[in-house]
């Protein structure tokens, strides 16, 4: 049994669960092939996976005691394993809704759980799907930002004139940035129809991992998925760098370079690539190149939660500074305001390379009136209790986040 949020918890405590469940399945497949191979023995394992209230601590003597935890979340937990196909990621509702749009599932029904008195719906997990940066689909329309959006939206279309625009979005979690960021790619795709929108996202487990913003950014512009064979890879990267043109040996190039970086274990199957080759690669092939295919038509690139960008794609971030003006590409930066984070770094070195093509907006908490319109849009009732309202309105102190949780 392995348990997430305790001692220490997160806000993804629980997709953190599923990627390590799917990277145990992914572990354990070479040794499945080998025993079958060699002593003709099926071998495998399952996985559960359940999201409750526990108790935790250490449980036993003073002579043999463990830190565990235990409870009704815990057993079925266990339900969710014992009931699971061999070689299957088995999740509970209760944690299936806690999840962000990264996993593809299949529903499997119900289950009965002793000493539960209803049956518990069950989801078996696939695996990984390219999220696209959309928000997830909420009741009420975007309220309070609409200055924000004007602004932003002017921007993106300045920078059609081949006039690189870079902006940045700072708030605490919940205000709405990644909201905002989707509205914007509604109003732009309404106007703009042949625009380019490529997103990546920064995910504090993988702040150690080189490349992490990169692998996500390029995987989504070449239709990588994660589970696809490198000569899968190979041919989709082949020939979508083919046709932005350009010269041979600087393609050849290119293909290499990102690979490298879509590559999820970069140095260790890269072995004969220093890491210091693979950056050089990167800097002076990969983003030249996509300059180039910046210059062709209107590109927004967005790289949301950047407090958590790792040490090399904030490099590489900071060096397509040097390109990214002269060209038709608005470079949005969403991220919260930790003044020791890489985002500062990077929020840093754009003011200090490009100030006058920067902009930068603050998301501050909704103010009472409309905190309450959201209320009334959420609820879709006008004449809502006062002390209900209220309620609402001191448990969210502004955050449209919060809002939309205690009114759920």
């Amino acid at each position: 049994m392995a348990f997430f949020g305790a001692p220490t918890s997160h806000e993804d405590d629980p997709e953190r669960a599923v990627r390590a469940g799917l990277e145990i399945l992914e572990g354990i497949s070479e040794i499945t092939a080998e025993v079958q191979r060699d002593y003709g023995e099926s071998f495998n394992l399952r996985i559960g996976i359940n999201t409750g209230l526990a108790v935790v601590g250490e449980v036993g003597t003073s002579a043999v005691s463990e830190y565990t935890a235990i409870g009704d979340a815990v057993n079925v937990a266990a339900r969710m394993e014992q009931t699971a196909q061999p070689g299957n990621l088995q999740i509970s509702a209760d944690t299936q809704k806690l999840l962000s749009g990264s996993f593809q599932y299949e529903t499997l029904g119900v289950i009965d759980v002793k000493g539960k008195a209803e049956p518990v719906d069950v989801l078996h997990v696939l695996g990984l799907q390219f999220d696209s940066g959309v928000s997830r689909n909420v009741a009420a329309p975007l309220i309070g930002r609409d200055e924000e959006l004007t602004a932003i939206t002017e921007l993106m279309h300045k920078s059609r004139e081949v006039n690189g625009q870079v902006v940045s979005i700072i708030g605490e979690a919940g205000l709405g940035k990644s909201r905002l960021v989707s509205e914007l790619r509604n109003e732009w795709i309404k106007h703009e129809p042949e625009i380019t929108w490529e997103f990546s996202q920064g995910i504090p487990y993988d702040m150690g991992r080189p490349y992490s913003i990169f692998q996500n950014l390029v995987r989504g512009m070449f239709g990588v998925e994660l589970t696809d064979p490198r000569d899968v890879i190979h041919a989709k990267v082949n020939g979508a760098l083919r046709a932005m043109g350009g010269a041979e040996e600087a393609v050849n190039l290119c293909i290499v370079a990102v690979e490298k970086i879509i590559a999820a274990k970069v140095l260790f199957e890269a072995p004969n690539f220093s890491a210091e080759a693979i950056k050089n690669d990167v800097f002076s092939v990969v983003v030249p190149a996509f300059v180039a295919a910046e210059n062709e038509s209107p590109r927004a690139v967005i790289f949301d939660d950047l407090q958590w960008s790792d040490e090399t794609s904030k490099e590489l971030i900071i060096n397509k500074l040097d390109y990214v003006t002269g060209t038709k590409t608005v470079l949005i930066l969403a991220f919260r305001p930790a003044p020791d984070s890489p985002a500062q770094e990077i929020r840093d070195a754009v003011q200090s390379k490009v100030p006058d093509k920067y902009s930068e907006f603050v998301i501050e908490p909704l103010g009472v009136d409309d905190t309450n319109e959201l209320i009334t849009e959420l609820l879709h009732i006008k004449d809502i209790p006062d002390a209900a309202r209220e309620l609402v309105l001191r448990k969210a102190e502004g955050n449209p986040y919060f809002v939309e949780e205690v009114v759920r």
